[in-house]
């Protein structure tokens, strides 16, 4: 993605939105597997969310 003039194109802003929406949501679905089997390592965490998040 190149940007011109500092300014991101409207494609590159749908894109970004996109991605930063899909980050929050399996940053929140992450939440309640830490809390519930207070699993706080992080390739634990990978390992046991892996399939979940996918």
């Amino acid at each position: 993605m190149e940007l011109s003039g500092g300014q991101a194109k409207p494609r590159q802003e749908g894109s970004l939105a996109a991605l930063c929406s899909a980050y929050a949501e399996a940053s929140n679905r992450l939440v309640s597997v830490v809390r519930e089997h207070c699993v706080w390592k992080r390739v634990a965490l990978q390992r046991g969310t892996y399939t979940l998040l996918h």
